[in-house]
């Protein structure tokens, strides 16, 4: 019975040791100042929210793996022009691995 004991404990150890050694990242937080201009994402025929138009975008058109997508009001400042580099107001913030840092600079995304 005790060696029944001690291998259920050695065993339990194991696997505890074993999953706290997943490897876990905070990922890199990315940033996009929408514009007046059409953004890619705005061309998908999907029914989904707007984190999802760009989180489609990504996985469908690019290798980039994103893991979280957050539209916040906190851009550069909304300006009175219709120009395409004139600013919304919005910011898209977008987190992946800072692998993905080309990539994300090629769709016009910038390091937070």
């Amino acid at each position: 019975m005790k060696l029944h004991k001690l291998i259920f404990s050695a065993l339990f150890c194991l696997l505890f040791l074993f999953s706290s050694c997943k490897k876990e990242t905070d990922g890199t937080w990315y940033f996009y100042d929408q514009t007046k201009c059409a953004d890619v994402w705005d061309t998908y025929l999907i029914n989904t929210t707007y984190e999802g138009l760009i989180e489609y975008h990504f996985s469908e058109f690019t290798e980039a793996t994103i893991d979280e997508v957050q539209i916040v009001d906190d851009g550069a400042e909304e300006q009175s022009c219709e120009a395409c580099s004139c600013t919304t107001g919005t910011r898209i913030r977008v987190k992946a691995e800072l692998e993905f840092q080309d990539i994300m600079e090629s769709e016009g995304f910038e390091l937070e």
